[in-house]
Parts: structure tokens; sequence; C-alpha cells
């Protein structure tokens, strides 16, 4: 019985380190360049993006200051 459920308790354990790691890293790995180009491109400007997520399913994305250059 004991066996039954394990794997469904390591499935919720990978998801949440996922969750809690996987999301803010590729954040940066991701994003980021992504906003660069953003930046060049189309002249919008933010300024130390954030991403954090909580123990709940919560995310959060802060930036010091967005600008939208004319």
């Amino acid at each position: 019985m004991k066996n039954k459920y394990l794997k469904y308790i390591y499935a919720l354990i990978i998801c949440f380190i996922v969750w809690l790691v996987g999301i803010p890293l590729g954040f940066k790995l991701v994003i980021n360049p992504l906003l660069h180009k953003i930046k060049s491109d189309y002249n919008i400007e933010i300024v130390k993006p954030t991403l954090r997520t909580s123990l709940l399913p919560n995310i959060k994305f802060k930036a010091e200051e967005i600008r939208v250059l004319n």
C-alpha cells in the first residue's frame, strides 16, 4: 500500500521543486534576455525585474521602474 502512493508523492515533490526553483531560474535565463530584445525593438525599458514564487501557487512580478520611451 505504501509503494502505491509513493510515485505520487515523488511527483508532487518534483513539481514543488520546479515551482520554487525552476520558474525563477528560467525567468533569469530566458525572460531577461528577451526583455533586452524588447527594449531595443520597442523602446520599452524595465528596470530590475524580479519574479518570486511562494509556497502556495502565487507568482509575483516586480520591477523598479517600467518606462515606455518615445
